[in-house]
């Protein structure tokens, strides 16, 4: 059984595959969850769930979507989110977890791309099914990464860092055109929520 480790406040405790780099890769089963999903939490990691085989629904703040095989959800970092299974059905997915400090090698880029983009409360994930015209696009970074990580290369880890910098690029690319409209309002509710979900 896969349980997840949260602190009091219903944040998770990463374990990083290598405690030096803040990054989590793993290919897992819904079935391996107890009940069939996983507990409700939040980090200030990006969380990506990749869809390999079935389906799951998966919720980011009281949303709930229904993911399919080809599907992708990228949560932004410090929201609530958790998956379940669908009417029992089984689901294998890839999960791949990062810090955002990950995005951090020049400081003009990352707050350029990557702060703006953290910083929006009106964007709590990107849903990408695979009618999306980035769909195609993440699946690639996704088998990619899979591959580096499967293949134990001496620069795997290097490789998946420019993986996650181009499935970076496509987040920011669906980021451009919203507007940050609600930001306190949503940064309530977020709190709102935690403290319930702690409680």
């Amino acid at each position: 059984m896969i349980d997840i480790n949260i602190m009091s406040d219903a944040s998770e405790i990463i374990k990083y595959d290598n405690i030096e780099v803040p990054l989590a890769i793993q290919s897992r089963r819904l079935s391996s969850y107890r009940d069939m999903r996983a507990l409700c939490h939040w980090h200030k990691d990006i969380e990506c769930i990749h869809i390999l085989e079935g389906e799951m629904n998966y919720d980011v703040n009281g949303e709930v979507m229904l993911l399919q095989a080809g599907d992708t959800v990228i949560v932004n970092s410090s929201q609530l989110h958790f998956g379940y299974a669908n009417e029992q059905r089984e689901c294998r997915f890839l999960c791949v977890i990062f810090h955002p400090s990950l995005l951090s090698a020049n400081d003009f880029l990352y707050q350029k791309y990557v702060e703006p983009v953290l910083g929006n409360k009106s964007i709590p994930c990107w849903y990408l099914p695979t009618s999306h015209e980035q769909a195609k696009a993440a699946h690639v970074i996704f088998e990619r990464i899979r591959h580096h990580k499967e293949s134990m290369q001496s620069s795997g880890e290097f490789c998946i860092i420019g993986d996650i910098m181009e499935l970076w690029s496509l987040v920011y690319q669906c980021s451009e055109s919203i507007p940050d409209s609600s930001a306190d309002q949503a940064n309530e509710e977020i709190r709102l929520q935690k403290k319930m979900v702690s409680f």
